[in-house]
């Protein structure tokens, strides 16, 4: 070693210097800790649970439904201690017993005790989510001897603005007097919901609907929700929702016709129902909004839309194998729309609409279109529907939670928007507390942690036994 080495290394450092480099690795422990972990909740914000709700509340089973932007595995940890050591499935899970990736979450405890509370927590993808840092507590309805009631269920169908059919969403029912109830949607679109074992908003006992009793539905996936009123004597069914428009059936209080909802296959005169608060614009003549030239719908029996004079009679015809002839009413606004009533065949097809315009000259307007069969995956019709594809399901490991244990209502009142802010219905839920077991994050922050401290340690007590040798 030369004399300039010597006298570099012989130099006594000052004594604070590792004080300071101890403070410098405990500042860069902190910013790794802070912006790993803030790295990690923005990674998995397409987990996060949305829309909340706790829903078929009875003495024995309890549902807990929520929505998330990402289509990931969802599952309910719970128990009646901080154990938390059950684990609750999705419904559409309960034959394979193995959690598959949605956009809508419907999980429904059942064999539960009566008049217990349950500590639950929400394991959505690889995170638990929970109220406010503590577990949603949720209580069971009392045991009770009541016999159901001989409602008629409330049935229906959803369709999306083309006429396909969402492959995701749950359907909630409640009104002023009722628990909320919820059903996921089927794989065709359609929903039912019982009504002969629908409890009080108190739990306390069975409650009925007289025909002018208001029901309001929810409909929802993961990015579109309709809202709909109507009295209990409008159930069977309740007409054709297309999702993200909203409906008013109490305008009037009869009974709605099958036809309303998918309109018919004889030469009447169909009244379409109300239509959403959308389309505003009077037309001069009729048109035919969907399907569009060429148009592909996936849908068997795919609903057709377009505009005429207000309140004007629009002929309309299908050719195809079997043809269809048939008469709609265009609403105040001059929206009409149909859907028929049997499926049409695969292929190629057109659709033909007369109506007067405002001068009382008869317009004929004639689109083609194809249809696929359902479920059919090939690029063009085809009679021959394929396999779906099943998604690849992820194993959750739920871990237990903190000890705090609030109260929520599980009789949250169905609105529009329904926030996941609101106390008793949709709280909002909280990152977890704990980080991942074995995640990188974790072994990052350890492993810089120690060595930043041994380190400046080591530093701080060299500089304070160094002496000075010219």
């Amino acid at each position: 070693m030369n004399n300039i080495s010597k006298s570099i290394l012989n130099k006594k450092l000052p004594p604070f210097t590792g004080l300071v480099l101890v403070l410098i690795s405990l500042t860069t422990i902190f910013w790794l800790n802070r912006n790993v972990v803030l790295f990690g909740i923005k990674a998995a914000a397409g987990n996060e649970p949305k829309n909340i709700e706790i829903s078929n509340v009875s003495d024995t089973s309890l549902t807990v439904s929520y929505t998330t932007d990402d289509k990931v595995p969802g599952t309910l940890a719970y128990a009646t201690d901080q154990t938390l050591g059950k684990v609750g499935l999705d419904d559409r899970d309960q034959q394979t017993g193995t959690p598959t990736p949605y956009r809508s979450h419907h999980i429904t405890l059942k064999s539960l005790e009566p008049g217990t509370k349950y500590l639950v927590s929400i394991v959505s993808g690889s995170e638990k989510f929970l109220n406010n840092s503590v577990p949603y507590t949720i209580t069971t309805a009392p045991k009770f001897s009541g016999q159901p009631t001989s409602q008629t269920p409330l049935t229906g169908k959803v369709t999306l603005d083309d006429g396909s059919i969402p492959t995701e969403g749950i359907v909630y029912l409640t009104s002023d007097t009722s628990q909320l109830l919820s059903v996921p949607l089927k794989v065709d679109g359609s929903y039912l919901l019982p009504l002969n074992g629908i409890l009080k908003k108190d739990l306390s006992s069975l409650d009925s609907f007289s025909s002018q009793t208001v029901l309001k539905l929810k409909i929802l996936s993961s990015s579109l929700q309709s809202t709909v009123s109507l009295f209990a004597n409008q159930t069977d069914p309740v007409p054709l929702i297309i999702l993200s428009k909203n409906y008013d059936f109490t305008v009037s209080a009869s009974p709605l016709d099958d036809s309303i909802a998918s309109g018919s296959a004889t030469p009447t005169i169909v009244l379409t129902g109300l239509p959403s608060f959308e389309d505003a614009t009077i037309a001069s003549s009729p048109s035919i909004l969907i399907p569009e030239a060429d148009f592909k719908f996936k849908d068997q029996k795919p609903v057709f839309k377009g505009k005429a004079l207000p309140n004007a009679v629009v002929q309309l015809s299908i050719h195809s194998s079997a043809e269809i002839t048939t008469n709609v009413q265009a609403d105040s606004l001059g929206n009409w729309e149909f859907r028929p009533v049997a499926p049409l065949d695969p292929g190629q097809h057109t659709i033909e609409v007369k109506s007067a315009d405002n001068k009382g000259i008869l317009q004929t307007i004639t689109k083609s279109f194809t249809v696929y069969a359902e479920g059919s995956e090939f690029t063009e019709p085809s009679i021959l529907p394929t396999k779906p594809i099943t998604p690849t399901a992820l194993p959750i490991t739920p871990s237990p939670t903190l000890n705090l244990t609030p109260t929520i209502d599980p009789n949250s009142l169905l609105s529009p928007t329904l926030s996941p802010t609101q106390a008793t219905a949709s709280p909002a839920p909280t990152k977890p507390e704990i980080p991942k077991s074995g995640s990188d994050s974790t072994f990052a922050i350890a492993f810089f942690s120690m060595l930043s401290i041994a380190i400046g340690g080591i530093l701080f007590f060299l500089t304070r036994g160094t002496t000075t040798h010219l």
